[in-house]
């Protein structure tokens, strides 16, 4: 058993109890009925006069009513938990896709909404599988394998036409901050939206790729105008709709670099990664989530 592994003594303890090993509900309810005999309990023995017959009934009257209303609260807030593990299991053993609500952003919604994440992604790199191993299964774009092979394929294509190639390496602003605030589809949402941007923006001949993770690599074949700043402004944001109808506007941060003929491939990704780590530099940090 790995050492990393998280220790939990309080729970380890109760676990070991016959009638606590299956239920954690009822793990909730001891603890809550320790915590609510305790100060009666503790009231009666500081204060020996009040240990009549009258006082000591209303005390338990009123302790066990309030651990039977604590218990249905309980268990209507573990509904979202049972459930959660129900489908999960469902999924694990007949490959049933949960259908767990993502709109909740304490901790149980955001578990929801990371086991329905990692079912659909999971289902969706099964069903994948199959097809072609160079293409990214969310947006469709080259991955960073089939981007390689065909950056591979422009630089001799450049060599022997002399001819040049600009080379964009862009990312989000803000992601992790939006993937924290709103949950993992929200960060697909987010790479899907700037991948058709991408689409949009460039002209037939150009192909672009999802690089590794928010990062994309766009190659404009034959560019010829004197600067890129014109495509870049308009790679300069992408708005995005939260699951609540927030409209989220994303900066994204854009490196430029043309290739004419100098390096090999190596050394050309080297330089487009420079080339987006001084773009980074001269943006302003982004660290949060991104305007609404």
């Amino acid at each position: 058993m790995s050492t990393n592994m998280p220790k939990f003594p309080f729970y380890h303890g109760l676990s070991k109890l016959p009638w606590l090993y299956h239920s954690f509900a009822r793990k909730l309810l001891l603890v809550v009925s320790v915590g609510m005999l305790l100060p009666p309990l503790g009231l009666l023995i500081g204060f020996p006069e009040l240990r009549t017959t009258s006082v000591v009934l209303v005390l338990a009257i009123l302790t066990v009513f309030s651990i039977a209303m604590i218990a249905l609260f309980f268990l209507a807030l573990l509904s979202p938990l049972q459930v959660t593990g129900h489908m999960l299991h469902q999924f694990l053993e007949e490959h049933e896709l949960p259908e767990l609500p993502m709109h909740y952003h304490d901790t149980v919604g955001q578990l929801m909404s990371n086991v329905q994440y990692l079912a659909e992604k999971q289902q969706m790199l099964e069903s994948n599988s199959t097809k072609d191993n160079d293409r990214d299964p969310l947006t469709g774009l080259l991955n960073r394998q089939g981007a390689t092979e065909r950056l591979r394929q422009d630089i001799s294509r450049a060599r022997r036409e002399k001819v040049s190639l600009l080379l964009l390496m862009l990312d989000i602003e803000g992601f992790e901050g939006v993937t924290g605030a709103f949950g993992y589809k929200m960060g697909e949402v987010c790479l899907i939206r700037t991948s058709d941007l991408l689409l949009h923006t460039i002209r037939s001949g150009d192909w672009a790729a999802r690089w590794d993770g928010d990062c994309f690599l766009v190659a404009l074949w034959n560019f010829h105008d004197q600067s890129p700043q014109p495509i870049i402004k308009r790679l300069h944001h992408v708005t995005v709709e939260t699951l609540e109808g927030e409209q989220l506007t994303l900066p994204l941060t854009v490196g430029a670099w043309r290739y004419q003929g100098e390096g090999d491939l190596t050394v050309i990704l080297n330089r487009i990664q420079e080339a987006l780590v001084e773009a980074r530099r001269n943006s302003s940090p982004s660290n949060h989530p991104p305007s609404v």
